[in-house]
């Protein structure tokens, strides 16, 4: 409605959308109030966003009233019909945790520089908090329960520069989407500096000892996706969404589709024997099978597809029980992926050539691959060979026989 405000000559517009209430200033004259209620109302029934029509008819800030916690609804929704699900779960996770710090529950037009910088600081550092304590031999769940000192103090790192350098990418994709809806007009994400990820821990590799023992100790859960993981060099992601329709037993290959591949593009992975007789066994013993093959392959305890939260209880017992089949060192920093650089580095010290361990793998380009180049030391010194051979003084009957 249009009505008259107290005290003063002017007018104003009154109205609700979708629970909203909204009052506005509409001029010195009924008519001018009335021509914006009406402009305002044709805009939102044709699906204009409430932002967008306050600044254009009323002349409000754009995406003023907009806070980055609210836009990370919003750019969800357009993300995903432009990102794998994957990828959208990742992003849903970094923005839940992005969306608890100080400054998004400003407006995505008062969000300055300074504000990521600080949190940035704020995040490299580390933090003492309490977390619950493993149960000691011999202690049951009662008495673990009731333990005054199940609490204990932790110190817990600050986040890696390549996780902080993950946030803030996804920051400027939020941002550069706001830009796009007009909800806002510049992107404060790009002056900030991305942190340096040189000198990042070394990546973890384990022997085929070391391996061998891993598997020995991995619960029945877990062993066939470890197994499939150290064999294929899957990534999680891609071996979770296995189904088994993608396992050609005959054949003898994997097909990893290109939904749940990285790159987008799908790749076929070659079993070995080892492999062939393990998936053999699981689907012999596939409890109700689907007519189409959509059932996972690798299933939790309970019978249900194995998921990324089960597989870290399993995983940890894993770790726990390998002991000193596997050394400290590896073992505080064994993670699932660590499997993949594993299966990469053993093919590498087979001598199998970089370039069929980058399809295998299913590296974008075989720059990613050379990180494992130092595994085959004697493919670089029959290289070297071989062009000393050809540089060498050949003998005048060889000269001959060379024309």
């Amino acid at each position: 409605m249009v009505y008259q405000t107290p005290g003063r000559r002017t007018f104003s517009v009154d109205f609700v959308w979708k629970g909203r209430r909204v009052r506005r200033a509409g001029g010195s004259t009924y008519a001018l109030a009335d021509q914006k209620r009406r402009e305002a109302r044709v805009l939102l029934e044709r699906g204009v966003e409430l932002e967008e029509v306050l600044g254009h008819v009323f002349g409000d800030a754009c995406g003023s009233l907009l806070s980055f916690a609210a836009a990370t609804t919003k750019y969800l929704e357009y993300a995903r019909l432009r990102k794998r699900p994957s990828s959208i779960a990742d992003d849903e996770y970094r923005l839940a945790a992005i969306s608890r710090a100080r400054w998004a529950s400003k407006r995505l037009s008062e969000i300055k520089p300074a504000d990521l910088l600080a949190w940035v600081e704020g995040r490299r550092e580390g933090r003492e908090v309490q977390r619950l304590r493993k149960r000691r031999p011999g202690e049951t769940i009662p008495s673990f329960r009731k333990a005054p000192d199940r609490m204990e103090p932790r110190t817990l790192p600050g986040a890696s520069p390549a996780t902080v350098n993950k946030d803030l990418c996804l920051i400027s994709a939020l941002y550069r989407w706001a830009i796009r809806a007009g909800h806002v007009e510049e992107n404060p994400a790009r002056k900030v500096e991305r942190l340096s990820e040189k000198g990042r821990a070394r990546e973890t590799y384990l022997t085929g000892a070391e391996a061998r023992a891993f598997v020995e100790a991995c619960p029945p859960a877990l062993a066939p996706l470890v197994v499939t993981a150290l064999n294929t060099g899957c990534r999680r992601g891609e071996l979770l969404a296995l189904a088994w329709r993608d396992v050609d037993l005959e054949r003898r290959e994997i097909v990893i589709s290109a939904a749940t591949e990285k790159t987008g593009r799908g790749r076929v992975i070659p079993m070995t024997t080892a492999l062939h007789g393990l998936l053999d066994d699981l689907r012999s013993r596939r409890p109700l099978p689907a007519l189409d093959g959509s059932d996972r392959v690798f299933l939790g305890p309970d019978g249900s597809p194995l998921k990324v939260g089960s597989l870290r209880g399993l995983w940890e017992q894993a770790i726990e029980a390998a002991g000193d089949g596997i050394p400290l060192s590896k073992r505080e920093s064994l993670t699932f992926h660590c499997l993949r650089h594993t299966a990469a580095s053993l093919m590498a010290a087979a001598g199998i050539p970089l370039l069929d361990i980058a399809r295998v793998l299913g590296h974008s380009t075989i720059s990613v691959t050379m990180r494992y180049a130092h595994f085959a030391p004697e493919s670089g010194r029959k290289a070297m060979a071989a062009l000393g051979d050809a540089l060498a003084p050949r003998g005048k009957s060889e000269a001959v026989a060379a024309r």
